[in-house]
């Protein structure tokens, strides 16, 4: 492992060489050259079959992987800037992106169930 521990931003609008690339993916290739045959061997419906399947699979594709980008983008907002990590017997708060799994202990959070005794409802809790 090396590197930030950080999600990597894209940057730029890269969505024509996304979309490219699902139409230049094996199997869509293949397809094509089934499709290719079959207009050759006289099959015109089949060719055009095929080619609709070709087209809707690569928009499919390509609009899925948008949305799954879309939605790691919003996941890496809920990401912490700092963590509690436990070094050499002192706790002290790193920026997360130092933090690897290799190197650093982080400090787990209690989680205390609420009880009547304490004046709180424990409605909700599940044990872990």
């Amino acid at each position: 492992m090396s590197g930030p521990n950080a999600l990597p931003s894209r940057g730029g609008p890269k969505w024509p060489l996304a979309l490219l690339r699902q139409f230049v993916h094996p199997l869509a290739l293949l397809l094509g050259v089934a499709g290719g045959l079959a207009w050759v061997a006289g099959t015109t419906n089949l060719a055009i079959a095929i080619a609709g399947v070709i087209l809707l699979n690569g928009l499919l594709a390509f609009f899925q992987e948008q949305q799954a980008e879309k939605a790691v983008e919003a996941l890496g907002k809920f990401l912490p800037d700092r963590a509690p990590v436990l070094r050499d017997g002192h706790v002290w708060h790193a920026p997360a992106s130092w933090c690897l799994a290799t190197c650093c202990r982080f400090q787990p959070r209690v989680r205390r169930p609420t009880t009547p005794e304490n004046g709180r409802s424990n409605a909700g809790f599940r044990p872990a």
